[in-house]
């Protein structure tokens, strides 16, 4: 076995660092480099193996924090010629003995999750993922040298983008999580305390893992799953829904019945099987139609017809037949808007208690009326109609028994002043809803939604005297009302200062299309703005400040 040193004890441990530094390819400037190195040798300790005058594998580690106890490693490196033989293994386990003689609580690390490994090493020794991360993105690892007991145990459904943030807030909680996905390579299966290779849809094998693992609750984040996750918490008797409840929401051709039986406003629909009823029916309805699919996700297939034509008819059939979990399609009249602000709010419901945190605009193109495009905080109404929306909303939740989570919204008021709900999703809402409710209000929903899952009501309870923030919030996202290839991205700059954080998704050189449902957005640009009047002026022609440049694709 190679000796294991403290190269801060050697006189030449500027030099070898230095050398080292440069061979493995690092590139900063010696003004920069230098006085890093210095500053590891000071305030660190740097493990590693020297053979001659070269460091063949080394670490960083800092345990001089007496105040937190906690330890943190980072830099390991060994070079490629000698992996493969346990080195960094070896490093790390002396680094952790080196804490442990000091009575420290934990040891730190980052690590990106696709740095199998690394992963592989670091949890063979104990750590575990914690779900926070760093201004890198890189996911923090902790080895906690007490017994970990964990206070609750929750299956999440799916381990992809739409459930990343349930399972990072529920190792924070310090829960335990079990993942189930057919996908192996998701960040969720990876961060997870354990991981089942298995499709979340198979609801006998879900409910037998549930049973092995002895779960507090159940949670998902997808809708076609959630018939499942209830079907899971009615059989062990956990905190959730009926599947019934949830079958209400799912299913448009359901969702209307419900609007029917509360006497609420209900557009004429009907759900067809075939191309051939579909054309029967939509020649005897008042154009514009609404022809989308009975059961998917989004907005995904729904489109805006306005005259009778077969042809094109039969290609959105066709599209939304496709998209539809049941294999129905949706047709129903179009219900006129006053403009193109709808109101999309994520509402969250225990019991009989109904928190609207959550309440947002979202502004619409003509373009694309279906597609929310740009949400604001807070929603500014007459009180009157506000609580006429809140209540229509309340009584279609009671009416189908639903008891306890978050719930997606879609409404707005028609011409004739009755409240018109589009669809109440049994998820969180998409476009970084959760992250903005806790933007504009405090109010952290997806902290609220994973633990009450597991009925852990402290967070809830925290929240009856907890004294919200209100933020004029604002979120666009950037579409396309033409195909092209995107050149870039115009940002006028009386509208630069308000810019919170900005993701651009599709890259400069890229092809775009026109705008037809969610999945056709180019960037989203994060606001805060100084007040109601400055927040308006800007919304109001959004696409006036900041909109995508298009070119010709070239030949």
């Amino acid at each position: 076995m190679m000796e294991i040193i403290r190269i801060n004890d050697l006189e030449n441990a500027e030099t070898l660092l230095y050398d080292h530094n440069r061979e493995i390819g690092r590139t900063l400037p010696d003004e920069d480099l230098i006085p890093g190195i210095r500053k590891f040798i000071k305030d660190g300790e740097v493990l590693g193996i020297v053979e001659g005058n070269r460091i063949v594998a080394m670490l960083n580690l800092y345990c001089n924090n007496y105040e937190t106890l906690s330890a943190y490693i980072c830099n390991v490196y060994v070079l490629e010629e000698y992996r493969g033989k346990h080195i960094a293994k070896d490093l790390m386990e002396r680094a952790i003995e080196i804490c442990k003689s000091r009575d420290f609580k934990n040891v730190k690390l980052h690590v990106t999750p696709d740095n199998t490994p690394a992963v592989k090493i670091y949890r063979s020794l104990g750590f575990d993922f914690t779900g926070n991360q760093n201004a890198s993105k890189d996911y923090e690892m902790t080895l906690n040298f007490d017994s970990q007991n964990y206070k609750k145990r929750l299956l999440i459904l799916g381990a992809g983008n739409a459930q990343l943030d349930l399972i990072k807030e529920a190792k924070r909680l310090d829960y335990y999580v079990i993942v189930c996905d057919y996908r192996p390579n998701m960040v969720g299966s990876i961060i997870a305390n354990k991981y089942y290779q298995v499709n979340y849809m198979e609801k006998d094998v879900v409910i037998d893992i549930a049973k092995i693992e002895k779960i507090d609750g159940v949670i998902s984040n997808s809708e076609p799953v959630m018939p499942i996750v209830a079907e899971i918490s009615q059989c062990l008797n956990l905190p959730g829904n009926t599947v019934e409840s949830v079958g209400k929401l799912i299913s448009k051709s359901e969702f209307r019945k419900l609007q029917k039986s509360c006497h609420l406003y209900t557009p004429k629909s009907y759900i067809v099987k075939d191309f051939e009823k579909l054309v029967e029916l939509a020649q005897k309805m008042e154009y514009p139609i609404i022809v989308k699919p009975t059961e998917s996700s989004g907005t995904r297939g729904t489109t805006k017809v306005d005259v009778f034509d077969e042809q094109i008819l039969k290609q959105i059939y066709l599209e939304c037949k496709d998209y539809s979990r049941d294999d129905t399609v949706s047709i129903e009249e179009y219900v006129s808007m006053k403009n193109f602000r709808v109101n999309e709010s994520d509402v969250f419901v225990i019991g009989n208690k109904f928190l609207w945190d959550g309440m947002t605009w979202t502004d619409r193109a003509e373009y694309a009326p279906m597609v929310p495009r740009t949400y604001s905080f807070p929603v500014v109404m007459p009180e009157s109609k506000m609580m006429k929306l809140k209540n229509t909303v309340e009584s279609l939740i009671r009416e189908a028994g639903i008891t306890l989570g978050e719930y997606n919204v879609e409404a707005y008021y028609t011409k004739n002043n009755d409240v018109f709900v589009i669809e109440i999703n049994p998820r969180q809402g998409g476009n970084h809803i959760p992250q903005l409710i806790e933007q504009y209000s405090g109010v952290d929903f997806t902290k609220l939604l994973v633990s009450t899952a597991v009925n852990d009501m402290s967070y809830f309870r925290e929240l009856d005297t907890f004294e919200r923030t209100r933020k004029y919030v604002t979120h666009h996202v950037v579409f396309s009302k033409d195909s092209g290839v995107l050149d870039s991205i115009y940002i006028d700059e009386s509208i630069k200062p308000y810019i919170k954080w900005m993701e651009q998704d599709i890259e400069n050189g890229s092809m775009v299309h026109q705008c037809r449902n969610a999945f056709d957005a180019i960037a989203c640009v994060n606001f805060e703005f100084d007040s109601c009047e400055t927040q308006e002026f800007f919304v109001r022609e959004i696409e006036k400040f900041i909109h995508p440049i298009l070119r010709e694709q070239d030949c």
